[in-house]
Parts: structure tokens; sequence; C-alpha cells
């Protein structure tokens, strides 16, 4: 534990561990551990520095290890130039994460919740065992993974640094691993998800607060369709600075609204489009709570859970599988099955090997069987 503080002491100060060096990618944002009591001053170097099932990863906090996701041999300057909660609140745009390493991420990733990992920092030199928690994705770090089509966010996060998935072309789909909706605490920061040109579905329901810099964390992202937000004062200045009109659900999991910054952000969340044109999803008994408060008395389409559920279910041919809740299990094992979004991405089979299933966000799945077909919303 000794050299583990160690460790994160000098990672803090940029000395001892780490050497500055020119290929170092600044990060103006500051408010990383909280360490915001020199409001113009202070910085420090946080560097890649183990690897476990090809992600690389940093210590950023101790007891238990805490680690965050990072660009491969990549050193982030984390600058206290401009906290959260003082002015000026415009972002300062300074990493350069067309330039960053991006790693090699593809396909599919999960980032697991917490895992043990010989990090050798016992003071008998021996390579001990220690139990990682990933708290954070570090600025830029899945930056240019042009490969990348579904990531898997843990739900121990507290942070999603800037520019974390710039630049992934093809990631189509965000979810959560298990989050624990009522209790998640993650700060999110601009340009997250900056030219996400094929993303599509979204799970933020761990996102509690928005970094006042700016919001700007889907920009650049046209083909957005589906988000699933909490409705607790500041999710909506995530969608602030878009351009293109393409949401067409927006679910939300609080039944009591609050807009506590909603006249402060300067700017809607939504486009005139959508307000026009997409559903908001609310959970059942909230339906009169959304429609009597900006900015979400200015959807025209208004639905709680179980009328959308109800507008939407539509079978064809014989029942295959059972549903409750968000999962569905297979009626017929001698038969199969297979699972879709409704974007019409595979996302399971079911068979007599694995007859469950069970979504990783609410919507809308098709479920199909030689010629027989089903569309089933899953909650």
């Amino acid at each position: 534990m000794k050299k583990l503080l160690y460790l994160l002491i000098c990672l803090l100060a940029g000395i001892g561990v780490l050497r500055a060096e020119d290929n170092v990618f600044l990060d103006a944002y500051g408010d990383l551990f909280g360490l915001t009591d020199y409001p113009y001053g202070g910085s420090y170097l946080i560097s890649s520095q183990f690897e476990y099932k090809g992600l690389n990863y940093a210590v950023v906090g101790v007891a238990p290890a805490q680690v965050g996701v990072m660009a491969p041999n990549a050193k982030i300057k984390i600058t206290e130039a401009h906290p959260y909660d003082i002015a000026p609140f415009t972002p300062v745009y300074t990493a350069e994460y067309d330039k960053m390493p991006g790693g090699h991420a593809s396909g599919e990733v999960e980032i697991e919740n917490r895992f043990v990992h010989a990090l050798g920092l016992s003071d008998y030199g021996d390579q001990n065992n220690c139990v990682c928690v990933v708290t954070r994705i570090m600025t830029g770090a899945f930056s240019n993974c042009t490969e990348l089509t579904g990531i898997t966010l843990p739900f121990f996060l507290t942070e999603i640094r800037p520019g974390a998935f710039y630049n992934c072309s093809k990631l189509e789909h965000v979810y959560v691993n298990g989050s624990p909706q009522d209790k998640a605490q993650v700060t999110i920061y601009p340009y997250v998800f900056d030219k996400c040109t094929s993303l599509k579905k979204v799970d933020m329901t761990i996102v509690k607060r928005v970094n006042i810099n700016g919001g700007a964390v889907f920009t650049n992202c046209p083909n957005l369709e589906e988000i699933i937000l909490r409705a607790e004062g500041e999710e909506f200045r995530m969608l602030t600075s878009r351009t293109v009109p393409s949401l067409k659900i927006v679910r939300v999991t609080t039944k009591n609204p609050n807009t506590i910054y909603w006249h402060s952000i300067g700017e809607s969340p939504f486009l005139p489009e959508e307000y026009a044109n997409a559903k908001l999803i609310v959970p059942d008994g909230s339906k009169e709570q959304y429609q009597a408060i900006e900015p979400w008395s200015n959807f025209s389409n208004i639905l709680t859970e179980s009328e959308y559920a109800s507008a939407e279910n539509i079978v064809v041919g014989h029942e295959l599988v059972n549903i409750a809740g968000r999962a569905a299990s297979l009626i017929d094992l001698d038969a199969c099955a297979d699972i879709y979004e409704v974007s019409g991405l595979k996302v399971a089979t079911l068979d007599a090997e694995t007859p469950e299933f069970t979504a990783p966000f609410p919507g809308i799945f098709i479920i199909k069987s030689g010629a027989n077909s089903q569309k089933v919303v899953l909650q």
C-alpha cells in the first residue's frame, strides 16, 4: 500500500515516475480529482502504465486501486485552469485528439467493472495482486479506434474525460454493465463522442453531472436515434451543440424530473424537429409531471412505458418466447430464434444451449425464427 500511495503521489506531481516528453496531450478542464482549490494554477501528468485484456490503464486513486482506461503509451497533462464551478464557462478545446494513438480496440468491447492485476507494488518486490476498480475513461482513451462498433461501460465510473471516444466512426451503441442507475455519479465532459458518425443508441443513465464548461458531448453524431438518460437537472447539457435533428426516441428513467439548470444552459438540448417528431418515453405514473415542465413539455409525443409497449408490440406468427421485463426466454427448446435491435444489428441467438437473453437496456427488439417474427419492447 505504501508503494501504491507513492506511485499516486508521483503521478499527481508529474515527478519520479513520469518524464514529460513531446508526446503529451493537454486536458484543460480540471476537476479530475476535485483539485479545484487553485482556480488558475497547477498541473500534473498521468501516463498509461499497464495493459489488461487488450486495454491500457493508469492508476488514478487508491483504496482499492482505482484505475482509468488510457490510450496506449499516452501521457495526459491535466491542467487546473478552468474548474467546472467558476467562469469562464466556455470549453477550452486543447487536446489534439486527431493525433492521439487511440489503441487497437475493435468490434464489441466490454470494460470490466473490476479486475485483479499484479501491479508489482509490494514492499518486498513480489507481484502483489491488487483489486483494480475502473473509475475513469481518460482523455482520448479510445480516440480514433475506427473499428470499434460497440462499448459496454463499467458501473463504477466517476468520470468520462474529454474526447474519450473521439472519431470512433463505426461505433453504433453504448451499453452500461449493470449500472445502479439511482446511485451512479458519473461526470461527463465535452467531445466524448465527437465524430462518432455511426452512433445510433446510447445508455447514459449513469451520468449525474455534465461539466459546466460545455455540453457538446454528441457533436457530429448525425445518426443518433435513441438515448436513455436520467432527468435530474443537468443531463440535457449532453445534447447541446448538435445541429442535425436525428433523435427518434428519448427515454428517461426519473419519475420526478428536475430542471434546475434548464434556464442557465443558454440553448435547447433538442432541436425543433425532435420536439415535434421524437417520442419521449417516461416512467409509468409520471406523464403529467413531464407535460408540466420544460424542456420535456416541448415534446409533442409523450408516452409512458406502458403506452409505448402497447403501441409498438406487434406479433406475427406463433409466440416463440416468453417476455418478462427486460428478458426473453425460448419456449420451444427444439427451435432457435435470432434477436435483433431495430437498427438490424443482431444481438443474440436463443437456442437450447442459450435459451435466455437479457437486453442491455430498454428498447424495441425483433425476434425471428424462420418465417415468424415478433416485435417486443424489453423494459
